[in-house]
């Protein structure tokens, strides 16, 4: 409305405001600036609020046509697993790493990090740096900064003290700089900041990773850290991301795998044999499900991770931790250091740890579907269910169970795509699978398949139906895993025909047939069913495309 906004702004500019702050909507920046200049205003833009994964992906798309959901996805998954800040300037230097491709940065997230606060060292104007020091230099002052915090166990220190702190590292390493000067660049860079009185690292992500850097190089503090990595463990997985070679890290992570497989655990409803269902009547007839029928057609709310805001702590009893909470934890560090520590040539270590790594997270959704804080999810869950009137109350039920259910399972295949999936990986799960030692139990065949699931590799359908082929039809395999498959197969995965092998695979484990003919028809039902919900998706696919 061109007479209303032009009247408006003439009347922002005129008005005698000390500060004045105009809002637009992202993209239409250019314009209102280029009106303001036109009244003689000269404008600052500042960006204030956060970026959406849908701003992501459109700024990725601008660096890379054709690329911007891969690179966007790399970006966000560093945003969200180190809780960093989704400004236009954090996004780009992300965005600007991936898009480098093959490069070391993108190997995994503690190396992307690594990157990116050298990155925030060394960009802008030069002569902002009046410290004579480099972006190395300043990366080693900073991780004898998080090595004294870690000795005196203090998430923050004084003013006074931070300048200190500084000012013994430039001298021990015989260097001429001025602490106050390289305590306000790191201020300036947002490396550091303030806190009321204290210095604090910025976000917990630039404590964990600098302190990692520094025990890299400083053997008494890295003793300090992997002769209690449990309690030190954020340090101890960025550590691994950078040392990638280190065995007797490796190894320290036996005793943590064996004290926890030396508790009992329940097999839990997860793990429970399904009964089998016996089918003596053909199917039904089927109605066609048609290609135009709406399926996922918004895009629905992001689920927004929230920005880590926190200095770090010190304190943490192992002793007084919940027992999902401290498997977690412990299942976290064992399979980051598994999946980082790629260079390691001792090939049957790191299976031995695997297969127990494996078991573990088959254990921790036994542990997590007995947790009794559940509860109130799936009574949240069986609520929500009960607002919507578009089904009955059996199909309520179900559905509010298979959620519940599902949960814990969810959660390790969340747990183990953040810090286990890695394709470096593939060939050590392949010959554990080769010596048999993946079906030995419930637990390790289903985290398994989970990995399988995640890895993708070559022939991965026909290594699931090899395991399922020897499983128990257990309940997270029948119905969790299940949905997972048939998910894959209608969204597209391929090889298609393997895809579809494993779904039948999973369908006929759950029940059997009175005679061929009526098993035949109920296996013909299922496959034409899928097919039609894959054909669907490819059509509403195609129709975006069309519309974009």
């Amino acid at each position: 409305m061109p007479r209303l906004s032009e009247l408006v702004l003439s009347q922002v500019v005129a008005s005698d405001a000390i500060v004045k702050i105009v809002g637009c909507r992202q993209g239409e920046e250019d314009e209102l600036v280029s009106r303001l200049n036109a009244s003689g205003v000269t404008p600052r833009v500042v960006f204030l609020g956060r970026m959406r994964k849908a701003d992501i992906v459109t700024l990725a798309e601008k660096l890379a046509p054709g690329q911007g959901k891969h690179l966007a996805g790399e970006a966000i998954k560093v945003l969200e697993t180190e809780g960093l800040r989704r400004t236009p300037l954090t996004v780009a230097l992300l965005l600007y790493l991936a898009h480098r491709g093959s490069a070391h940065e993108t190997r995994d997230q503690a190396s992307m990090l690594d990157a990116y606060t050298s990155l925030l060292l060394g960009i802008g104007n030069p002569h902002e740096n009046t410290t004579g020091l480099t972006e190395t230099d300043l990366e080693a002052i900073l991780g004898k900064y998080a090595e004294s915090l870690i000795w005196d166990e203090k998430p923050s220190v004084s003013e006074t003290a931070a300048v200190r702190i500084i000012s013994e590292a430039v001298s021990k390493f015989g260097w001429q700089a001025n602490a106050t000067g390289v305590l306000n660049f790191f201020l300036h860079r947002r490396i550091l900041r303030r806190h009321g009185e204290s210095i604090e690292f910025a976000r917990y992500a630039y404590f964990s990773l600098f302190a990692a850097k520094r025990a890299v190089v400083a053997s008494e503090f890295r003793d300090l850290v992997v002769n209690d990595l449990f309690y030190y463990q954020p340090v101890a997985m960025k550590l691994s991301a950078l040392s990638r070679a280190d065995e007797d890290l490796l190894q320290r992570v036996r005793p943590l795998l064996d004290e926890e497989l030396a508790l009992a655990v329940g097999p839990g409803s997860p793990y429970e044999p399904t009964p089998l269902i016996t089918i003596d009547e053909l199917p039904p007839p089927d109605d066609p499900i048609p290609l135009d029928t709406p399926h996922n057609t918004g895009d629905g709310d992001e689920l927004e991770f929230p920005e880590s805001d926190s200095a770090g702590s010190f304190g943490l009893i192992k002793a007084e931790m919940s027992t999902p909470a401290r498997l977690h934890r412990t299942l976290s560090l064992v399979s980051t250091i598994l999946r980082d520590l790629d260079q390691i040539e001792n090939l049957k270590l790191k299976q031995s740890l695997l297969v127990d790594t494996l078991e573990l997270w088959g254990r921790f959704i036994a542990v997590l579907s007995a947790d009794s804080s559940l509860s109130d999810l799936r009574s949240a869950v069986a609520r929500h269910l009960e607002t919507d009137g578009d089904s009955d109350s059996a199909d309520h039920a179900d559905l509010a169970d298979f959620l519940s259910r599902s949960i814990p399972a969810g959660t390790a295949i969340g747990g183990m795509e953040m810090s286990l999936s890695s394709p470096k990986l593939t060939s050590v799960l392949d010959q554990a699978l080769h010596d048999g030692e993946l079906a030995k139990t419930n637990e390790r065949l289903t985290a398994a398949l989970l990995l399988h699931f995640l890895l993708r590799s070559r022939g991965w359908a026909e290594k699931c139906v090899s395991l399922i082929t020897r499983a128990e039809p257990t309940w997270v395999i029948t119905h969790f895993f299940h949905a997972l498959c048939q998910d894959a197969y209608a969204q597209g995965v391929t090889p298609e025909e393997d895809a579809m092998r494993l779904c039948k695979t999973i369908y006929l484990k759950q029940q059997s047939f009175s005679s061929p003919d009526i098993r035949s028809a109920h296996l013909d039902r299922y496959v034409q069913r899928l097919r039609t919900m894959r054909a669907r998706n490819r059509h509403s696919a195609s129709g975006k495309s069309d519309e974009a």
